[in-house]
């Protein structure tokens, strides 16, 4: 059975290896768990827009059966602020930057992802 509709936005910086391959992962997972999910990654800096992902990174996405082939890198815009749900930021400087271009009614929206190891 599937659920509503959530939209994530991942952002890191230059939306070429990381946050793309986050996209395609948690895309995939979501779907085996009957979420339906509306995906994005963009990047604060957008330093390859319409380029896309990194060969390594899709590489060893596809060792895993992740498709990033698919993608393009892109900047974020104001327009996402206001279209999705979530937006999922790695690092602090890009969650300052989003904040810094959100409208303040979308503000609450960005989030800092956080990788917690654990030994």
């Amino acid at each position: 059975m599937l659920h509503s509709t959530v939209s994530v936005l991942f952002v890191c910086l230059g939306n070429i290896c990381r946050f793309p391959t986050a996209e395609g992962m948690f895309g995939d997972k979501a779907k085996r768990q009957g979420f339906n999910v509306h995906l994005d990654s963009a990047g604060t800096a957008g330093f390859q827009n319409g380029v896309a992902p990194d060969k390594r990174s899709q590489q060893l996405a596809q060792r895993r059966n992740y498709a990033l082939s698919s993608l393009k890198c892109r900047r974020v815009s104001v327009e996402d602020f206001g279209k999705l749900d979530y937006i999922i930021a790695m690092g602090k400087s890009n969650v300052r930057e989003l904040k810094r271009k959100s409208p303040e009614e979308h503000q609450h929206k960005v989030k800092k992802y956080c990788l917690c190891l654990h030994g």
